[in-house]
C-alpha cells in the first residue's frame, strides 16, 4: 500500500489550483495528506468568497460524481466548506 503522494489526490489538487487561479475559491488545504491512501479518503477545504458553493465548482469536478461539497462542521480545519468522496 502506498502512502502520501497519491496520483488521483495531485491531480485533484492541480484542479483545486485551477479553480483558485480562476477565483472560485480563495484558498485550499488537504490536512493530513501524508496520510492518505487514496482519493475517497481525503477531505479538502477551502474558502471563497460568496456564501454558497458555485455550481461552476461542481462543473469543474464532473469528473467526480461521488464529489459532495458542502460547509466545513467538523473540526480539522477553519476553513468554511469541505469537499469529501461519498
Amino acid at each position: 500500500m502506498r502512502i502520501g503522494n497519491i496520483p488521483s489526490i495531485q491531480e485533484f489538487k492541480q484542479q483545486l489550483i485551477q479553480c483558485e487561479e480562476r477565483g472560485l475559491i480563495t484558498e485550499w488545504e488537504l490536512p493530513y495528506e501524508q496520510l492518505l491512501t487514496r482519493l475517497q479518503a481525503a477531505i479538502f477545504f477551502f474558502n471563497m468568497d460568496s456564501d454558497h458553493a458555485p455550481d461552476e465548482l461542481y462543473s469543474v469536478f464532473a469528473d467526480y460524481p461521488d464529489l459532495v461539497i458542502q460547509p466545513n462542521q467538523g473540526s480539522l480545519s477553519q476553513m468554511g466548506y469541505q469537499i469529501s468522496f461519498q
